[in-house]
C-alpha cells in the first residue's frame, strides 16, 4: 500500500457543505463529480449506485465530501460520525485488499465494498473496515477521476 491522499467526509447535501466548510477552512473546491458505480459487497451482492462527491483544490491530503447514498456503504460512516474514510493509493489492489484482511484480529480488514473486475477481484477501489470506526479506501491511481492528476504521486 502506498501514500494517503485524502480524507472522506459524509454530508447530507453537497453544495451547502461545500459553502460552509469552504468558508470555515478557507478551502476551494474542484468540480463536482456525479459518479455511477457498480459496487460489489463482501457477500457478492451487486448494486448500481450514483455518488455525488467533490475534492478540495490544492495539494494533498485533499478533503473529499460525499453526499450520503442510502442503502450503500456511503449511507453512514462506520463509527456513526461524519468521518467516512481515509483514502490511500494502491498500485496492487487485490494484494493490498488481501493484506488488509489480515487485520481482522484487530477488528478491521472486512471488505465493505469494491468495484469488482470481470473475475470478481477488487479493482478501481475497495472500502475496508478499520478498528477505529471508519473505512480505509484503497484506490488504484489508474482509475483516478479526471481533474485529480495533481493528487497522484510520482512513484505510481
Amino acid at each position: 500500500m502506498s501514500g494517503y491522499f485524502h480524507i472522506g467526509l459524509l454530508v447530507d447535501e453537497l453544495e451547502p457543505a461545500m459553502e460552509s466548510l469552504g468558508a470555515a477552512l478557507g478551502v476551494t473546491w474542484r468540480p463536482i463529480y456525479d459518479v455511477p458505480l457498480t459496487l460489489t459487497s463482501a457477500d457478492r451482492a451487486v448494486a448500481k449506485i450514483r455518488l455525488r462527491l467533490v475534492y478540495s483544490a490544492g495539494p494533498t491530503p485533499a478533503i473529499e465530501l460525499i453526499e450520503r447514498a442510502p442503502g450503500t456503504p456511503f449511507a453512514d460512516a462506520p463509527g456513526g460520525g461524519r468521518l467516512h474514510h481515509l483514502g490511500k493509493w494502491s498500485t496492487d489492489l487485490p494484494a493490498d485488499v488481501a493484506e488488509a484482511r489480515g487485520w481482522s484480529a484487530g477488528g478491521g480488514g472486512a471488505l465493505a465494498g469494491t468495484v469488482a473486475d470481470h473475475n470478481g477481484a477488487p479493482s478501481c477501489l475497495a472500502l475496508l473496515s478499520t478498528p477505529l470506526g471508519f473505512y480505509l479506501e484503497l484506490v488504484d491511481p489508474q482509475f483516478a477521476r479526471p481533474g485529480l492528476a495533481d493528487l497522484i504521486p510520482d512513484w505510481t
